[in-house]
């Protein structure tokens, strides 16, 4: 920039004038691209997560829990046979 040409320190006013007025050049050249103008619906891309009503251990209980537990009670039951079998208890 021109302060850089200065043969000293540049006043702090005279360099925030500056920048300021490059900021606002940025400012009205960028307008016509972030201008909210439009529908403000219409705003980024669709969202394509599952809502929290959609999200549940339904899945899991079905495919995992259930047949865990099946097999949980099923392995105290053989337990308790193998036990009464053979007359070991403790």
């Amino acid at each position: 920039p021109d302060t850089a040409k200065a043969s000293g320190p540049v006043p702090f006013e005279d360099f925030k004038d500056r920048v300021e007025a490059e900021l606002f050049g940025l400012v009205i050249t960028a307008h016509p691209t972030f201008s909210l103008s439009g529908d403000l619906e219409d705003f980024g891309e669709p969202a394509d997560y599952r809502s929290d009503d959609s999200q549940s251990y339904h899945y899991e209980n079905e495919q995992l829990f259930k047949p865990m537990r099946g097999l949980y009670r099923l392995v105290q039951r053989i337990s308790t046979a193998v036990a009464h079998r053979i007359g070991f208890f403790g």
